[in-house]
This record gives C-alpha cells, sequence and structure tokens, in this order.
C-alpha cells in the first residue's frame, strides 16, 4: 500500500500542474479531483450535481485525512463532458467512468460511495467491475428496474422540466426543499446549501440531464438477481421517508455480505446532508473492511 500511495501522490502532483485532471472513457472526457491520504475511496455525487456537493455538505473535510479521495464528476455534469444521446449514459458507460479514472491514476482497486444516482452506478460497479472495488457505499437507492412500457406521470412531468430549461429546474427543486421540509417538520439540513445547489444548476446542461433520465429508465440491470452472489462488501443507507427506503431494504436483506442503516424522520435529500447521523457508519464500515472485519 505504501508503494502505491506515493503514485497517487506524483499523479495528484502531475495533475495540479496540469490544471484539470480528466480521464477518457471513448470519447468522453470524466473529471477528477484527488485529494487527502490513505486507502484509495471514489465518490460519486447524485444526478443534478457535481462532486463539489462532496466539499459543500462537508464530507471531504472529513474523509480526505482517513482515505485518497478521486471526487468524480459524472458525464453529464460538473466538467465532465455532457452528450445529449441517451445512449451515452448506458450503466456499463458511466460504471466504465469510474474504472477510468482508477486507471488514470494507476489504481487496482478502491473503495466507493455514492449517493442516489452514484448509488445507482455503484449497482453498475458491482455488474460489470466488481473485481476492481473493495467495497460499495451506496446511499438513497434501492435495486429495482425499471419497467421501460411504465412511465409514471411524475416521470413525464420531469422531462417536460427539463426540456423547458434550467429556471424551470430551479423551480422545481426549491420545490423539493419546501417538500422535504415539512416531511421533516423543521429547517432542512440542505437549505443552508441551496445557494451553492442553485448555482450549480443555474450551469446545468438540461439536454444531457434529459437524455440521462431517458436513458435510466429504459435500462434494466436486473441487479436483484445479481445481489445473492455479489461478495463485495456492501453498505446502503437511506432515510426512512425516502421512497427508496423499502427497496434498500431489500436489497439488503438479499446480499451476503451487506450492511444496512437507515434513519428515522429523513427523506432523500436530508440524509445525505446529515453528516452527524451518516459519516459515523460510513466511516465505521469501511475501518471494519480494511481492517478484515465482518460487516453483518
Amino acid at each position: 500500500m505504501r508503494i502505491v500511495a506515493r503514485v497517487y501522490i506524483v499523479t495528484f502532483h502531475q495533475c495540479r500542474r496540469a490544471g484539470l485532471a480528466f480521464a477518457k472513457n471513448g470519447d468522453v472526457r470524466i473529471h477528477y479531483r484527488v485529494m487527502g491520504r490513505g486507502p484509495p475511496l471514489a465518490l460519486m455525487h447524485g444526478s443534478g450535481g457535481s462532486s463539489k456537493y462532496f466539499d459543500f455538505m462537508g464530507w471531504t473535510a472529513k474523509l480526505k485525512d482517513r482515505y485518497t479521495l478521486m471526487l468524480i464528476d459524472a458525464r453529464g455534469h460538473g466538467l465532465s463532458d455532457k452528450p445529449h444521446e441517451p445512449e451515452a449514459y448506458r450503466m456499463r458507460l458511466m460504471a466504465g467512468d469510474i474504472v477510468k479514472v482508477l486507471d488514470d491514476l494507476g489504481i487496482e482497486k478502491a473503495h466507493y460511495f455514492g449517493y442516489s444516482m452514484g448509488g445507482y452506478i455503484g449497482w453498475g460497479l458491482a455488474k460489470y467491475y466488481p473485481k476492481r472495488f473493495r467495497s460499495l457505499i451506496m446511499g438513497g437507492i434501492w435495486a429495482e428496474d425499471p419497467d421501460p412500457s411504465q412511465v409514471d406521470a411524475e416521470e413525464l412531468k420531469f422531462r417536460e422540466i427539463l426540456r423547458k430549461g434550467r429556471r424551470a429546474y430551479m423551480k422545481l427543486f426549491r420545490e423539493q426543499v419546501e417538500k422535504e421540509r415539512k416531511i421533516t417538520q423543521k429547517r432542512s439540513a440542505i437549505e443552508p446549501l441551496l445557494p451553492y445547489r442553485l448555482r450549480n444548476v443555474s450551469e446545468m446542461d438540461t439536454k444531457a440531464m434529459l437524455a440521462l433520465d431517458i436513458s435510466h429508465s429504459k435500462e434494466r440491470l436486473h441487479i436483484l438477481k445479481l445481489l445473492p452472489h455479489l461478495t463485495i462488501p456492501c453498505l446502503l443507507f437511506v432515510g426512512r421517508k425516502d421512497i427508496f427506503y423499502k427497496g434498500a431494504k431489500k436489497a439488503n436483506r438479499l446480499l451476503p455480505n451487506g450492511r444496512f442503516v437507515s434513519f428515522p424522520s429523513l427523506g432523500h435529500f436530508e440524509t445525505w446532508a446529515r453528516l452527524d447521523l451518516a459519516l459515523p457508519p460510513v466511516i465505521k464500515f469501511l475501518d471494519d473492511v480494511d481492517h478484515g472485519k465482518a460487516v453483518r
């Protein structure tokens, strides 16, 4: 591990001298940042965000003294390329973007932590690249496949908002924050982060987001069939007010090497922002994996 760690440091300084760091997956450039020290840990944000969300929410500051962090912008997000074709967002490609970053840094295996869409990409890693990861942490996600023949009214409404552009999406996000505040019956932990989120949305490529949404609604990964055979240690965490709660709990029951953590009264956005609740089980899980302890 010490020899590999020196490779990370050299690569990071090379990236700093070069300015922005990008890995390439086919014709698509994937932006990433590296910081910290210790075992490698890849971080992937949710839909509509960027790697900076881990900074804004405090995850980066809390993890960088324990792990070498690879903060990655998903394709269609942040400083990564943003194709407008749904085929460009197939899960094998999006999961492959993470692996290309590992390759670019000379890392054979890493831990992975993804939330929401990032958690969904974690299932893609489990399906297509399981040998490249020591563990998978997936928050705010379940393992059910979408039914391509069924697109509900909410999904169609969301796509119409994306077609209208950024202003419509910003309005939707404000409504989602207010809805979550009503669920928790208190000031949401993500409200102080709202200025960062709105700035991010103001820079969003809604055509890329629409392509991603269409692609993911059509693709069936059959993850539930994979779970009983998945030996990688997995942590699933979710708020009990999240629509994904029951699905995440179901998925964990199928995992032979899984751990499940839930948080009462928290919804989807809130769970990721509550480091006081979510950070301790994430660190304990990583420590247990690193020390060869059982995660059940």
